[in-house]
C-alpha cells in the first residue's frame, strides 16, 4: 500500500537527503552520520528502482554507522516489506516509532505490514496513531480507507472465531463501518443492507443517515440520497462534504437552485474545494448565468483542479452559451 504522501512513502526525505546532508547530533564517538546519510541516499535511489535487496544491503551500512536516523529503519522496513518481510519490517519501523514517537508514516506503514499478518486488532491501533499525528495536508482518506477495511476484516475474523456468530449483530458502529467499506468497494446493495441496519439501531446517528446517503449516490438514487443527507444534517452532521454531495444528488435531479446553495455552504466552509466551484458552474450554466459559470471554472483550475476534469461542464457551458444565442438571432 502507498504511504501518506503516495508512492513508496518518505524514502528518507529523498529530495531534501539529494540536495543537502543532514548531521545529526549523537553522543557515539565513533559514528558518522555524514557517511551513513550518503549510505541512506544510496539506498533510497536503489528503493526506488525496485531494488529491495540492494537496497536493504545500503540502509544496513547507514544504520551501522549511526543508529539515530529513524528515516534508515523506516526506509529498511519499506524494502523489507516490499519483499514481504512482514515481521522484519515491522521491527524497523519499532525502531523509527522509538526515535520518533510521533512519526505518522511509520505508523501507517506498521499498520499496513500487521494488516497483511491478519493481526489487525494491531493494526487499527496504529491507522489511530497515524491518524492522530498526520500532517494537516496529509491524505487522510487514504489511512481512513485502510482503516474500515482492516476494521471489516477483523469483524470476519471475530466472526469466524465465533463459530459463524455475526459480532456486528445489534452493534450499529460495526454495521456503519462495514457500509462504509463496502461503499467503497463499489458493492452498493451489501453497503444499503448494512446501512439500513445502522440506521435502524440507531436512528439518532447522523453518520449512518450520511453513508446511507453517499451508498444511494452510488447506486443512482439521488432522490433517497438527498433525503438521507437532509436527516444527516438535521441530527447535526456537517462539514462540506455533507453539502458536497447532496449538492451533486441536487443537481441530478435537476434542482440547480438548491444545488447551488449547498455547493455556497461547501466554499463557505471550505473556500479551496475545488471540485464545488466546478460543480457550481455546472449548475450555473444550467440556469444560463454562463459569466458566473466561467469565473468558478477559472476559480476551480486556480485551485488545482485538472482543466480536463472540467471538460465536461466547459463544453456544456459554452454549447448552452451558443445556443441562447441562436434562439436570440432567431428572434
Amino acid at each position: 500500500m502507498p504511504g501518506l504522501g503516495g508512492g513508496i512513502g518518505v524514502i528518507a526525505g529523498l529530495a531534501a537527503a539529494l540536495s543537502a546532508v543532514v548531521i545529526a547530533c549523537s553522543d557515539d564517538a565513533s559514528a558518522d552520520p555524514v557517511a551513513a546519510r550518503r549510505h541512506l541516499e544510496a539506498g533510497a535511489l536503489l528503493h526506488l528502482q525496485g531494488r529491495f535487496s540492494e537496497a536493504i544491503a545500503e540502509y544496513d551500512l547507514s544504520i551501522a554507522l549511526f543508529e539515530g536516523d529513524q528515516d534508515a529503519y523506516f526506509n529498511r522496513g519499506l524494502a523489507e516489506a516490499g519483499l514481504r518481510q512482514f515481521e522484519t519490517a515491522i521491527s524497523d519501523f519499532d525502531a523509527a516509532i522509538r526515535l520518533l514517537p510521533a512519526f505518522a508514516e511509520a505508523h501507517y506503514q506498521r499498520a499496513n505490514a500487521y494488516d497483511d499478518l491478519g493481526q489487525h486488532e494491531r493494526a487499527l491501533a496504529d491507522y489511530d496513531s497515524a491518524i492522530e499525528f498526520a500532517a494537516p495536508d496529509a491524505r487522510l482518506t487514504l489511512v481512513q480507507r485502510d482503516r474500515a477495511i482492516a476494521q471489516f476484516k477483523l469483524n470476519r475474523q471475530r466472526q469466524a472465531s465465533n463459530g459463524g456468530t455475526d459480532p456486528m449483530a445489534n452493534n450499529p458502529k460495526g454495521y456503519l463501518e462495514r457500509c462504509t467499506y463496502y461503499t467503497r468497494q463499489g458493492l452498493t446493495g451489501r453497503a444499503l443492507e448494512d446501512c439500513d441496519a445502522a440506521v435502524r439501531l440507531d436512528p439518532e446517528d447522523s453518520r449512518a443517515f450520511f453513508a446511507r446517503a453517499n451508498a444511494y449516490v452510488q447506486a443512482g438514487e439521488f432522490r433517497r440520497a438527498i433525503l438521507d443527507y437532509d436527516q444527516a444534517a438535521l441530527l447535526g452532521y456537517s462539514g462540506p462534504h455533507l453539502y458536497f454531495n447532496r449538492g451533486v444528488s441536487n443537481a441530478q435531479v435537476g434542482r440547480q437552485v438548491e444545488a447551488i446553495q449547498d455547493f455556497n455552504r461547501t466554499l463557505r466552509l471550505d473556500p479551496a474545494y475545488a471540485s464545488a466551484y466546478g460543480e457550481r458552474a455546472a449548475s450555473l450554466a444550467v440556469l444560463g448565468r454562463y459569466e458566473a459559470a466561467e469565473r468558478d471554472v477559472q476559480r476551480a483550475v486556480e485551485r488545482g483542479l485538472d482543466p480536463n476534469d472540467l471538460a465536461e461542464e466547459i463544453d456544456g457551458i459554452r454549447r448552452l452559451r451558443e445556443r441562447r444565442m441562436r434562439d436570440e438571432a432567431a428572434r
